[in-house]
């Protein structure tokens, strides 16, 4: 197998999830072997400390070949391969900016922290975004994290949220288990246009942001509840292609219409 010597960054991208560690207590490539090693569903597919040095090429930007870093490794469940890269021994992942913290903020020190990283494989990533790829990824992360004491945050890099490890593990179970979509842990809402709120990061699953009248938005918490349950309907059902009517229990009959360009799902109360 050979790897872009750029392909711990190169990999994160838009379907990244970052696990976030104090400087320093990144884990090495033996602690997540010995990690896997205990029979759970996710398995070590790949470990390209077992090559030989003829088989490590890598080429950087200008085309110069050099030898890799093995700080990464190539991880199976279901049938899926996610790679974790930027594992102790090499540089760590760059860490976005201006994340939007979930959950206790104020238990959340970003302050020196270095990062690792797990994302889809490369045959996966023309459908990374897709559901059963994403619920893989994430019961992948799961798994680890149980497996990492030393971990501090998550950050699920398409919209940039950044959660408490616990927090992640408890929503994203739940999804696994059958329940609401992970609207916390994989998108946030805010601002929008005027005193619209609307949603950040839902467009990396459907294609879409959706963007509240002023009326749904008046209030933050109702609205963003309201945000929540809309999500779990799109992620499912897809782009919002004409304007449809949608009931949505206590909220009532409402109207969804995409934006002129398609890249909003305006949504008023019907």
């Amino acid at each position: 197998m050979t790897i872009a010597h750029s392909f711990a960054d190169a990999a994160i991208g838009q379907s990244g999830l970052l696990l976030l560690f104090g400087s320093g207590n990144r884990p090495e490539r033996s602690h997540i072997i010995a990690a896997m090693d205990w029979g759970g569903r996710t398995s070590i597919s790949h470990d390209p400390a077992q090559l030989d040095a003829s088989d490590k090429r890598c080429s950087d930007d200008t085309g110069v070949t050099a030898c890799q870093t093995d700080n990464w490794l190539e991880l199976q469940r279901d049938g899926l391969t996610f790679d974790l890269v930027g594992l102790s021994g090499g540089p760590s992942l760059a860490v976005p900016v201006n994340l939007h913290k979930v959950g206790n903020p104020s238990e959340l020190s970003l302050d020196m922290v270095e990062a690792i990283g797990l994302a889809p494989g490369p045959h996966l990533a023309a459908g990374s975004a897709s559901l059963p790829v994403v619920r893989t990824q994430l019961a992948v992360a799961v798994e680890l994290i149980e497996e990492l004491p030393g971990l501090v945050a998550v950050c699920w890099a398409a919209a940039g949220t950044v959660l408490p490890p616990a927090l992640f593990s408890s929503v994203v179970t739940d999804w696994l288990a059958g329940g609401a979509f992970p609207a916390r842990a994989l998108l946030h809402i805010g601002k929008g246009s005027v005193d619209c709120l609307r949603s950040y990061g839902l467009a990396y699953f459907t294609g879409q942001e959706i963007e509240l009248s002023e009326w749904l938005s008046r209030d933050e918490t109702t609205a963003t509840d309201l945000a929540h349950h809309l999500v779990h309907e799109l992620v499912a059902t897809g782009p919002i292609c004409d304007p449809v009517e949608l009931h949505l229990g206590k909220w009532g009959s409402l109207r969804l219409k995409p934006s002129s360009d398609g890249a909003t799902v305006l949504v008023e109360q019907a």
